[in-house]
């Protein structure tokens, strides 16, 4: 129906006087919403759903359709179907000339093509477990909270029916009559009779497929979900699976509707079946039994007068986020299953940031690693302030908590007052940055993101010669060389994680630390491997090795590395771990200023009026909507 654009909430009472017969009113409100608006709401396979408005009700009330295939299921499987044989004559041995065999079965061989009691309509509107291979239903709480349930409505929708229909059916005394035209697939659609049902959620109809076609002009080519693909595949590029568009002998990008088909070539009326189903095809409408395994594309109506939009500018790229009136503002306090996702926050060269979650804890938030490499600088400036250690005052200082890296790390000054040796063309090799901003300045994030980055307890590893500030541990580090099973390789570990000698530190921007690499990256089996954003590129003043960003590159954890084999713990003061370009730990020199940042920060204290969307994947991180 067309949506109600009045300024004001309308409410028509309609009040229709036959004798025996009350008054009835109907009630009509503005809707928040427009047709083709984008929309998220619940989520299926720990993904949130990504729908579109397609359509109002009478009540103004928005019709959502699935923009993606979320799931492959039958639409119905007859478990107890059985087939047998019976001779008239009731004889054994030959089969006489003249005798015949009667087919006997019980139940359906390719399943029910009646939606009342099919296996797909349990499962969208249930919460327990249902006949897909025990798998929760549809509404179930992992999908969906309890005021997005309560927000949905349940809707009547129109359901062709069949000679063999066990609802009682309306109508004119016809069955539906097929044409192989896609334009009026049903010629005689307002003769045929059929059923109400009414349900949470539902399949789309016939009559939704033509309509919703010619009104919105967008075609119903649905492309699946990569969680799709992985539940029913295993992965998400199965054989045979070319592009959005392509249908393979497994019935890509295929789905059910709720309409029962019987095509006939002659175009005259066909005798209904049990066994036949229409479906949607890339190539357009078409039929399949019941048993066979396509796409579901949900419907829902949800209720208008108790939605709140929290957020979003309604395009694919920024879909609404909602939530229901009487449910107070959800934050962004995703529990630890968000570890892995991806999120793009802040930025810097004036590129946006992309960070990956790797951990999270209550009292400092999630723990975010960019993805990339942001630029390469020295982890630390050589100079005069080391006159008391040559080592330092050719090479810089390995000292975490003195480094000229972690003071731009932190800073939020336009210019920075250097308490120690400047970054400057004097005091470093290659890339000085001592006239620019601090990390955390408003040229990379604004306010309210500043307002959620936190501040986390790191520790460190420090020499020897460091031990006289205050620290924990009770002795030098020791490293050994140890053959890592899923690498194939050997790499150097530090033997003794638990007594070596560390400082801890607040920071709000830092470097990813040694332990922190081997318990968040290596062992969960991530790359940790790095190549460098093009800026960084742009930006690099160090021009060895002709371009140092083209593939992996070097880039810098915060650990000061001390080799007890030197015998002099002033020896290495001056060098810190870095990870190689193949992946190996390296210890280097801090003032080069060549080696890459991969800098890590922790979001917490979120503005209620700050959320999330994207899909937390690396193609489509979540962003931050202000």
């Amino acid at each position: 129906m067309e949506k109600n654009i009045s300024k004001l909430s309308l409410c028509i009472l309609l009040v229709t006087i036959i004798t025996g017969f009350s008054s009835i009113s109907y009630c009509s409100s503005i809707s928040q919403f427009n047709t083709g608006d984008y929309v998220y709401f619940g989520k299926y396979l720990d993904e949130d759903i990504l729908w579109k408005v397609v359509d109002f009700d009478d009540m103004n009330n928005p019709i959502l359709l699935s923009e993606k295939i979320l799931s492959y299921k039958h639409f119905d499987v007859d478990t107890e179907y059985t087939s047998s044989s019976t001779r008239d004559s009731g004889f054994t041995g030959a089969v006489g000339f003249n005798e015949t065999f009667t087919e006997t079965s019980q139940g359906y061989e390719h399943g029910w093509n009646n939606w009342s009691d099919s296996d797909i309509r349990k499962w969208l509107n249930t919460t327990v477990e249902s006949v897909y291979d025990a798998e929760l239903g549809f509404l179930c709480n992992n999908n969906f909270q309890d005021y997005e349930r309560n927000m949905i409505i349940p809707s009547q929708h129109r359901i062709l029916g069949t000679s063999n229909s066990p609802s009682e059916l309306i109508g004119e005394n016809e069955y539906p009559q097929w044409s192989i035209d896609d334009e009026d697939i049903v010629e005689n659609y307002k003769q045929s009779q059929y059923y109400i049902e009414s349900d949470q959620v539902r399949l789309m109809s016939l009559k939704d497929v033509i309509l919703w076609d010619k009104s919105l002009s967008i075609g119903f080519e649905k492309s699946p979900t990569d969680e799709a693909l992985t539940q029913r595949f295993g992965t998400t590029k199965p054989d045979g699976y070319k592009d959005e568009l392509i249908r393979s002998n497994l019935c890509l990008d295929s789905y059910w509707i709720d309409t029962p088909s019987s095509f006939s070539s002659t175009q005259s009326l066909a005798q209904t079946t049990y066994d036949n189903m229409t479906t949607f095809e890339p190539y357009g409408l078409s039929h399949c039994f019941p048993d066979h395994t396509l796409g579901v594309v949900p419907v829902i109506t949800i209720d208008s007068s108790q939605c709140k939009i929290l957020s979003g500018s309604s395009d694919i790229e920024n879909p609404l986020k909602l939530t229901s009136i009487d449910n107070p503002d959800i934050p962004f306090e995703r529990p630890e299953n968000e570890i892995g996702s991806y999120i793009e926050f802040g930025k810097y060269n004036d590129a946006p940031i992309l960070w990956r979650i790797i951990d999270y804890k209550p009292e400092s938030g999630y723990q975010l690693f960019s993805e990339y490499i942001i630029c390469a600088k020295a982890y630390d400036a050589r100079g005069e302030a080391y006159q008391n250690n040559s080592r330092r005052q050719e090479c810089g200082s390995n000292y975490w908590k003195t480094s000229t890296l972690r003071q731009w790390l932190n800073s939020s000054d336009s210019k920075i007052q250097w308490p120690y040796n400047a970054p400057d063309d004097k005091n470093l090799n290659y890339n000085p940055y001592a006239s620019e901003a601090g990390f955390l300045s408003n040229n990379n994030f604004s306010d309210v993101e500043m307002e959620m980055i936190s501040a986390s307890l790191n520790k460190t590893l420090i020499n020897t010669v460091d031990i006289t500030e205050a620290h924990i541990g009770t002795e030098n580090q020791i490293w050994e060389w140890k053959y890592i099973q899923f690498m194939q390789d050997k790499l150097m570990q530090l033997a003794n994680p638990e007594s070596a000698y560390f400082v801890e530190t607040m920071d709000k921007a830092y470097l990813l630390s040694y332990l922190e690499l081997q318990d968040l990256i290596i062992s969960r089996g991530w790359d940790y491997k790095a190549i460098a954003r093009p800026e960084a590129e742009t930006y690099n003043t160090y021009k060895g090795y002709n371009t140092p960003f083209g593939d992996e590159w070097y880039y810098y954890l915060r650990d000061g590395y001390e080799d007890c084999n030197y015998g002099i713990p002033e020896d290495s003061s001056g060098t810190v771990i870095a990870i190689t370009q193949e992946g190996e730990y390296k210890n280097f020199p801090y003032h080069f200023g060549e080696r890459g940042i991969r800098p890590c920060i922790n979001i917490s204290n979120i503005n209620f009026n700050i959320f999330i969307h994207g899909q937390g994947t690396k193609d489509s991180p979540y962003k931050i909507i202000e």
